[in-house]
């Protein structure tokens, strides 16, 4: 899953959200692979969030693409 994907998932479900590509996971250190910072809603769980991002972006996916 890349970080555009989650990005555009998080849109499609009403979050407001935006990549930063030059930003890097600490224990990665020479991988830029970015993050992506999302505004959380009232009532939503980091998990609930997520789950639904996960599903949203399997049902948008190419059929037969890389994961």
């Amino acid at each position: 899953m890349t970080a555009e994907e989650i990005v555009q998932a998080a849109k499609r479900l009403g979050f407001k959200a935006e990549e930063e590509p030059d930003k890097q996971y600490p224990r990665r250190f020479f991988t830029y692979a970015g993050r992506v910072k999302v505004v959380k809603r009232a009532g939503t769980s980091k998990t609930g969030f997520l789950r639904a991002v996960a599903a949203d972006v399997r049902k948008h996916r190419p059929a037969g693409a890389k994961k």
